[in-house]
């Protein structure tokens, strides 16, 4: 088994569909995520859609939720978020549905 190290302090993106307060398991799963990277010394924010707000189960966590209906609105306005997050590495956990794009 090869054991993966991260030295350098990095900057993640984690984007998902719903955080805090309408929430779903990716929602829980991307808090979790942001926690343990920042407990290893990393930068992490979660992006996502409005309503979004810090999740008090993890307050530290920065999270951005743009508005937006229709999901190219929605992408394209989180995209903009991240260009000015400048994330050195980004984690998507999304699928259409997450969206209502079918």
């Amino acid at each position: 088994m090869v054991a993966f190290e991260m030295s350098a302090a990095r900057r993640f993106a984690l984007v998902c569909a719903n955080y805090h307060p309408e929430t779903c398991g990716v929602g829980d799963n991307s808090m979790r995520l942001a926690e343990e990277l920042q407990r290893r010394g990393h930068e992490a924010a979660v992006f996502t859609r409005s309503p979004a707000a810090p999740n008090p189960e993890a307050p530290t966590v920065q999270v951005v939720g743009v508005p937006g209906r229709l999901p190219v609105v929605i992408a394209q306005r989180v995209r903009r978020e991240l260009d000015r997050f400048a994330p050195t590495d980004l984690i998507i956990q999304y699928t259409p549905q997450m969206f209502n794009a079918w």
